[in-house]
């Protein structure tokens, strides 16, 4: 076994992998701000700004096999998209850069950067040609993976869709939240859902595994996705407890007329801007076939998943 870095080490997804790559046998060096739970005695827990250019990072990554890259901003404001995803990012690689030989990256993207008007979505759909015309988070995740564009090393591109586990079920591709009330934005198509456990065995697995061609990128979501009737049926309780079925088409009229008001597009949220409700709503399929044929990526029941999820602790 090696050793395996793990930066974001204390968020939702990195404190998952740090146990995935524990379990796996690898020794693992966990890179956060030093803010957040507590990471088993076993792990070298680091504090590191990403973003700060006087980090030391080549030091402390001299010796890793690889590197899985978590940390990003997953909400906030341009500037903090631009600090803790990109320019983070571009820190990290330049330390890779240094290094001979070069750890495995595993870089954390999304399922969202591809491009909005497609209906099934695979590796290789289109990315997004409009990212200007897309919410802050899908912008800084396709400058995060243009960055790789210059890099020379082996590099997997995982891009999950909405991870959700113990404490987190909740996502915007259901609608809008409004206390009890929901607004449900469509029926039909597939939810892009992806288990916390199975995507950080998934990132693990990356980390210890030469990609055929790099940079690959291999989408991960579940292979049984629930529309969004489907959705809140299971979330039994724990679901609004009113819930009022309307077309996202409905909003797609204000959405394209906030639009063409100059400078406040970027600013609004996701269900508000044209390109995004469209990703999000529209009907759309997340075929999982390249995680399972090269990451072992596991088959799933969504309902007893869900269940697993719920009674998990928090």
């Amino acid at each position: 076994m090696g050793v395996i870095a793990i930066t974001g080490a204390r968020g939702f997804l990195g404190r998952a992998t740090v146990a995935a790559a524990l379990a796996r046998g690898h020794d693992v060096i966990a890179l956060s701000r030093g803010k957040g739970a507590p990471l088993p005695d076993q792990v070298a827990d680091i504090p590191l700004d990403l973003a700060d250019p006087t980090a030391p990072l080549s030091d402390v990554l001299h010796s890793c096999d690889a590197v899985i890259h978590t940390a990003a901003a997953m909400s906030g404001d341009p500037i903090l998209w631009q600090r803790d995803t990109i320019k983070a990012t571009s820190n990290l690689l330049t330390a890779l850069s240094k290094l001979s030989p070069k750890p495995r990256l595993v870089l954390v993207s999304s399922i969202a950067v591809y491009d909005a008007t497609a209906t099934q979505i695979t590796e290789t759909t289109p990315l997004e040609p409009y990212p200007d015309a897309r919410d802050g988070y899908t912008r800084s995740k396709l400058a995060q993976e243009a960055l790789l564009a210059n890099y020379a090393g082996e590099v997997w591109i995982a891009r999950p869709g909405a991870i959700y586990g113990p404490g987190r079920l909740w996502n915007a591709h259901i609608g809008l939240h409004l206390g009890p009330l929901l607004l449900r934005l469509g029926n039909r198509g597939e939810i892009p859902l992806a288990g916390i456990a199975p995507t950080a065995q998934a990132l693990v697995t990356m980390a210890e595994t030469a990609p055929e061609q790099s940079p690959r990128a291999v989408n991960l979501v579940d292979t049984d996705l629930p529309d969004r009737p489907r959705f809140l049926a299971a979330l039994g309780p724990a679901a609004p407890r009113m819930t009022v079925p309307l077309s996202w088409r409905v909003l797609m009229p204000l959405a394209r007329l906030a639009a063409r008001i100059p400078g406040l597009a970027p600013r609004l949220p996701g269900l508000l801007q044209p390109r995004t409700l469209a990703f999000r709503m529209a009907p759309k399929s997340f075929p999982a076939a390249r995680a399972q044929a090269e990451l072992d990526w596991p088959s799933t029941h969504f309902e007893t998943a869900l269940q697993t999820a719920q009674e998990g602790p928090a």
